[in-house]
């Protein structure tokens, strides 16, 4: 004990004599540790953690997609799912869930309004997955309702473990709470809080019970079944399935299946790939970086160590001593990267992305702190004990006899030290070109025309009194399906005049220009809402190529609502009503995919199935692809007048000025027109528009804050071998000046010696930034992963960085006095 007490007072009194290096070696440890450890936490929260579940690997997400162009995910009709969940004998058990998934629903918790992304499941669908609640139970059977306008009661509802700690503030009293739906007039108990963890379908903050028409599938293996096998029976159903076949036609659809963990994670695992990789790189970095400090302080102590052995001191001392030095410098940055990682994880989790699976289970975790700490120990104790075992072989008379001004450093040491600052600048240019190409990529999806102006465009939803239109149409008494028939009729009228009159008072409305029913909200993505269509005159063969394009009813004002261009023909007036001829205009995706090359004003379609002669739709104008229902891609879309299909209570709108100064206005119109409809959302596009870029628009950021660390440590570990380099050489640089040299001649010379180690890094992290920014490929947007700007870019900003770190210590060589050095000779 007094031995280590002994070699501790030693270590701190050594350490204090050094406090540029202490200070730099323990910041140097603690970002590299506080990065990596933050990083490594959500990496292994989010991919390597169970899902709560029970047995992950035996569930999987079956869907049908159609087959060609433009393919896109097809759902079943509820008669559909029931027949194949009695027919399938590769799964155990069958659940549903809507195949929008996830969208975000207006709700009422008494005086306050709150807004959760809401999934609509079948009653089975916990069972399926084998969840446990934290509180309350899960849906049972008997909580399953009819998806619609009767359903106005006994709605049952699971929230999310994440949603009940942001939204009800982890209360345990939810559970029985009663909340109100406007837009479907129900009223909804919560009955149970799901485990942490479970994000499925993602982003979901609740679930409800409720059969809706269009169900993706998610299912338990049997016992014995693979998921080939299941996808295998999945693809055989899809083709004997009379209504896909009179829909679609024959061998038209093809079968896919997902793991769940495929499924709750998606694309964020490779993001998350990359970016630990990235701080995986810097951790790498900050121990070269701090090896190459050590390495340098120990060439500076060689005489020192060369007299502690001359007056009695063994290597082992030396060794125990070095150790010692070197835990100390490892605990302080240790406990200081803790400090980081902490504020760096809450960060993270602030600025964290709508959509980021799991993220109610990140919190800071002992395992990859402990794998970050120990890394970095390991690169200290190498590097800080190599110098004391050469100790060995040390020549006690030559270090003693020398004068420090010679320079104490070897060639061999000196070359080693090179080589370390050359990988700690190959390995910064992996990390800056991923960062320069993820931000050129956000760059341009930020810039994507999108075929619309976002200026002063909203999108509102209104809820429509649906329980008075079915009453007046006799839903309360139907008994037969002629009757069901005749109340959809009669009730699908009534929601087409609600939206022609609330057009009518909403254009009074001081400060709106013009508005327009549309089928979804934006972004709700391409599967939804879809049209098979077959030209006329196309053969059965040909027809069952066609992909699926998106189906939008909209209303006469709808080109000028969103500032769409009319390339051909003409848009939309209020003579395009039910009765008249069916018309349609169509986008430049939907032209060239059916008529390429042709003019295509005049042609005709009708919707696959649909035989009669009366389903002929005539094309009456064609615009450009627009990304309305994904950001990123310009969706094939066909418009048709509302009024020959159908309205649901979604809006845009075009204000002269800003949302909140006509919002109240829109109400008034809204409830005052119809008793019982209200406005239930109401968004300005913008808004909805920076959901879409806030995960790139993280990635990118955090990408660019490993770049930025990354370049620094470079800069440190450069600029300390120049700075080593002129002080070993004071004599040589005095005697070239005696001699003749210009203070211009040694600057280049200095910084040449530094521009050539950081050449060999640039083109050895070059060929490594070539090699893996194919990994880049999934999250990069219109930018290639070998895009020499950014590759080029990030190599020319490293070498600038590596020339300015080496010309102080250049410009510090030019003030060698030569006269000085002549006189110690």
């Amino acid at each position: 004990m007094e031995t280590l007490i002994r070699d501790l007072r030693l270590a701190f009194r050594s350490l204090m004599r050094a406090p540029a290096f202490t200070v730099t070696s323990v910041l140097i440890l603690a970002l590299a540790i506080g990065m990596a450890s933050a990083m490594f936490t959500v990496f292994d929260a989010v991919l390597l953690r169970d899902l709560p579940v029970q047995d992950q690997d035996r569930i999987v997400e079956l869907t049908g997609v159609g087959r060609g162009a433009a393919a896109r995910e097809l759902p079943l009709l509820f008669e559909q799912y029931r027949r194949f969940s009695s027919q399938t004998r590769t799964l155990s058990r069958i659940a549903g869930f809507a195949h929008w998934r996830v969208s975000a629903e207006g709700f009422g918790d008494g005086d306050r309004s709150l807004s959760l992304r809401q999934s609509a499941v079948t009653a089975n669908f916990f069972q399926v997955l084998g969840v446990r609640p934290v509180l309350g139970r899960m849906l049972q059977p008997e909580d399953e309702r009819e998806w619609g306008s009767t359903s106005v009661s006994g709605v049952m509802m699971v929230i999310s473990y994440d949603a009940w700690r942001r939204v009800f503030g982890g209360d345990s009293s939810v559970i029985g709470r009663h909340l109100q739906m406007p837009v479907m007039k129900w009223n909804i108990t919560i009955v149970g809080v799901a485990p942490p963890g479970l994000d499925y379908p993602r982003g979901a903050d609740c679930w409800v019970a409720a059969n809706y028409s269009n169900l993706d599938i998610v299912a338990r293996l049997a016992s014995g079944a693979t998921p080939e096998a299941a996808r295998s029976d999945f693809q055989s159903f899809l083709d004997n399935d009379p209504d896909y076949i009179k829909f679609f036609g024959k061998h038209t659809v093809g079968a896919q299946v997902h793991t769940f963990g495929q499924m709750v994670l998606g694309d964020v695992r490779p993001a998350l790939f990359v970016l630990s990789g990235a701080v995986g790189l810097l951790l790498l970095l900050g121990c070269v970086n701090i090896g190459n400090l050590l390495l340098l302080r120990a060439a500076g102590r060689v005489r020192e160590f060369s007299i502690r052995r001359a007056i009695g001191a063994s290597v082992g001392d030396l060794v125990r001593q070095l150790l010692t030095e070197n835990v100390v410098l490892a605990l302080a940055g240790g406990m200081l990267g803790l400090v980081i990682a902490s504020l760096l994880l809450k960060a993270l989790l602030r600025l964290a992305p709508e959509g980021l699976p799991r993220i109610d289970v990140i919190g800071l975790a002992g395992a990859p702190l402990a794998v970050s700490g120990l890394v970095t120990l390991l690169a200290v104790m190498l590097f800080g004990i190599a110098p004391a075992l050469g100790a060995l072989r040390l020549d006690l008379s030559s270090p003693l006899r020398s004068d420090t001004r010679a320079g104490t450093e070897g060639r061999k040491l000196r070359r080693i030290r090179q080589a370390l600052v050359a990988w700690q600048i190959a390995l910064a240019i992996v990390v800056l070109s991923g960062a320069a190409l993820l931000g050129r990529s956000f760059a341009r999806l930020s810039g994507l025309n999108l075929g619309y102006t976002t200026d002063h465009l909203a999108v509102f939803t209104v809820a429509m009194p649906w329980r008075p239109w079915v009453s007046r149409c006799g839903g309360d008494t139907q008994r037969t399906a002629a009757d069901s028939a005749r109340v959809d009729r009669c009730t699908g009228v009534a929601i087409l005049d609600f939206h022609d009159r609330l057009m009518t008072r909403l254009r009074l409305v001081p400060g709106v220009a013009s508005i327009s029913p549309v089928a979804v909200p934006p972004f709700l993505g391409a599967s939804v809402w879809m049209s098979k269509v077959v030209a006329e005159g196309q053969s059965q063969t040909e027809a069952e190529a066609n992909p699926f394009f998106g189906l939008e009813p909209v209303g006469p004002e709808f080109l000028r609502t969103l500032g769409v261009s009319l390339l051909k023909g003409r848009g939309f007036t209020d003579a395009d009503r039910e009765g008249a001829q069916k018309v349609a205009v169509v986008t430049e995706g939907v032209a060239r995919r059916l008529w390429p090359g042709q003019d295509v004003i005049g042609k005709r379609f009708h919707n696959a199935g649909e035989n009669e002669p009366d389903s002929l739709v005539t094309i009456v104008g064609v615009v450009p692809d627009l990304h309305y229902r994904e950001h990123r891609e310009a969706t094939p879309t066909i418009l048709r007048p509302f009024r020959q299909v159908l309205a649901q209570g979604h809006f845009v709108l075009r204000t002269r000025g800003s949302l909140a100064a006509v919002l109240g206005g829109i109400r008034r119109a809204v409830s005052d027109g119809e008793p019982g409809a209200e406005v239930v959302s109401a968004d300005a596009m913008d808004d909805l528009i920076a959901p879409q870029l806030s995960r790139p628009r993280f990635d990118a950021l955090l990408l660019s804050a490993f770049a930025l660390a990354a370049l620094v440590l470079a800069a440190i570990g450069l600029y300390g071998i120049m700075a080593s380099a002129v002080a070993q050489q004071t004599r040589e640089l005095g005697v070239r000046m005696a001699l003749g040299a210009t203070p211009k001649r040694l600057r280049r010379m200095i910084l040449g010696q530094a521009l050539r180690v950081a050449g060999i890094g640039a083109a050895v992290g070059l060929a490594a930034a070539l090699a893996g920014s194919r990994l880049l490929t999934s999250l990069l947007f219109e930018v290639s992963p070998t895009d020499p700007a950014a590759l080029l870019g990030a190599c020319s900003l490293l070498l600038a960085v590596a020339a300015v770190a080496a010309f102080v210590p250049a410009q510090r060589a030019t003030r060698v006095d030569p006269a000085q050095v002549m006189r110690a000779e």
